[in-house]
């Protein structure tokens, strides 16, 4: 059930991604029309976008589950650091092992 629901969501959110695309272009998709029927080639382009981007948010959310591990990289996203650097800067700011390990990874 749980991946229904989430493939369901996954789905909308493709569906608006792809209106809001056409949006920006100055381009009104009908409400009633399914986008993954349509087969204007522009359409297809703003669903293939909207695609990528969906797998791009849901690799990024996978690859760094850890909320910690999350806020860490979003403060520290642009300091250049050796390996061990980044280990002893996430043990000083409370990481912990596992975390250390998610973020090395």
């Amino acid at each position: 059930m749980g991946g229904e629901f989430e493939s369901f969501q996954r789905q909308a959110l493709i569906e608006r991604l792809t209106r809001r695309f056409a949006e920006v272009n100055e381009y009104q998709i009908e409400p009633h029309l399914p986008i993954s029927e349509v087969q204007h080639p522009q359409i297809q382009t703003w669903l293939a976008m909207a695609e990528a981007a969906v797998d791009e948010i849901e690799k990024q959310n996978l690859t760094f589950t850890s909320a910690n591990v999350q806020n860490f990289l979003a403060q520290y996203d642009i300091e250049n650091y050796t390996q061990q650097g980044w280990e002893e800067l996430a043990k000083a700011e409370g990481l912990t092992e596992e975390e250390i390990n998610e973020l090395m990874e």
